[in-house]
């Protein structure tokens, strides 16, 4: 029996899920699993049945949307110091054999420094070794606040793209540039890229599809374990035996990290549109006019609403797309931040959904994306895709590389060491 680790930033509802989904896994075979996270979302879950640990150093969902609205640093170097310190004082005390983290970049310094196998759970297009790498401008609520939709969208999106390509070299310098300046403080080469800090760790594990995020020259510890599945437990609303059998219904779920003015504009447009919609607001207030074909719950167990659904619109996040596409169910994403944009981007390219950018939205695009996927036959592509899906075992493929690395590691000394360096060489 192995002392394990989970260490998972609570900033969205996606990083605790996998967390709690692989470390439930883990200790349900025997080993003694503790998940250190926020509880920010802890009411979404029944039980766990490891030990459980409140991060105090994690961040508030909220405080995380104010800094990408405003396209600040996510990760700065007193961020980065206070989950150091945590985390270091977390490996006193329990003492774990492996340590598995899932958006806690500054684990790339303190299980170094602790001399800790370090699991690092991510999504593939975070890679550079990712085919086609392109970083989509981000979602600011500035650009939001303008309006700039009524203008057009092909315009507006050309001159994002444009500021984009001049000032993402400096923006990803700097996103980066706090975790260099902690692992330089500890003795530690700096990375040479802001994706590697969210890449770093004897093992990676991707919760993606391998087909949809084709890499090159990927290293050896890169895995692809498939995407989690998990719904919220919770149950359905009485009105779903009403609606369920009524064609199209729409399925609607901005997630805790969406756009709270992009779902009242979704559900807005789909008010008296010709289909039956079941949304969720996870929580977030809205002042929506009375119509009989929208039904509102602040959460619906997205597995089960799915089954009936023609048409997902979601926040074109992985565990959202992931959960419609295995059930076949065609999706309109509406992204807001970067983990989202990227992966809405890669939807998009394979032909799996059409993405729509949440701070230059209009009705008309998505009564248009609505009826194109309503009418787009390419449905056996889908239930390819989906039975692929159905057959992936991420908690097995995660079990099998977290006993791999357990077995075989011979980590005992942080790596500007001499020990560490003739241990790793090559």
């Amino acid at each position: 029996m192995a002392r394990i680790l989970f260490i998972s930033e609570a900033m969205t509802l996606t990083h605790v899920v996998r967390s709690h989904v692989l470390g439930s896994h883990l200790a349900q075979q025997g080993h003694a699993v503790t998940l250190a996270a926020g509880k920010y979302f802890d009411r979404l879950f029944k039980t766990f049945p490891g030990e459980r640990r409140d991060l105090r150093s994690s961040r508030h969902p909220a405080d995380f949307r104010t800094i990408l609205g405003k396209g600040g640093v996510i990760f700065d170097y007193e961020v980065l110091s206070g989950f150091l310190s945590e985390e270091l004082q977390l490996f006193k005390e329990l003492k774990p054999d492996l340590v598995v983290g899932d958006l806690r970049p500054s684990l790339a310094v303190s299980t170094r420094l602790a001399a800790l196998p370090l699991i690092t759970i991510t999504n593939a297009y975070w890679s550079r070794h990712l085919r086609g790498q392109y970083f989509p401008p981000p979602c600011l609520d500035a650009v939001a606040g303008l309006n700039l939709g009524r203008l057009g969208g092909p315009a507006v999106l050309m001159a994002l793209k444009l500021l984009n390509a001049a000032i993402l070299p400096g923006v990803l310098k700097a996103q980066g540039a706090g975790l260099n300046r902690l692992r330089l403080e500890h003795r530690l080469d700096p990375f040479e890229h802001y994706l590697d800090g969210f890449t770093f760790g004897d093992e990676i594990c991707f919760t993606d599809a391998q087909e949809l995020f084709p890499l090159q020259n990927a290293p050896a510890n890169h895995n692809f374990i498939g995407p989690i599945s998990w719904s919220p437990s919770v149950n359905l609303p009485p009105w779903w035996e009403e609606v369920r059998t009524r064609r199209p219904l729409i399925y609607v779920n901005l997630g805790s990290s969406g756009d709270a003015r992009a779902l009242a504009l979704v559900l807005d447009t789909l008010a008296g549109f010709d289909c039956t919609v079941a949304a969720a607001s996870s929580g977030t207030p809205l002042k929506l006019g009375r119509s009989s074909n929208i039904h509102l719950a602040d959460y619906l167990p997205g597995d089960e609403i799915l089954k009936s659904a023609t048409l997902a619109i979601c926040n074109g996040g992985s565990p959202a797309c992931y959960q419609a596409l295995s059930k076949g169910v065609p999706i309109i994403a509406i992204p807001t931040n970067m983990d989202q944009l990227l992966f809405s981007h890669c939807l998009q390219k394979h032909g799996f959904g059409i993405s729509l950018r949440s701070d230059t939205l209009r009705p008309s695009q998505i009564r248009s994306a609505i009826s194109r996927l309503l009418r787009n036959g390419a449905r056996d592509r889908y239930r390819t895709l989906a039975a692929h899906l159905s057959a992936c075992e991420p908690e097995r493929q995660f079990q099998r590389i977290a006993q791999r690395l357990l077995s075989s590691s011979t980590l005992t000394a942080p790596e500007n060491s001499e020990e560490w360096r003739k241990q790793h060489a090559g």
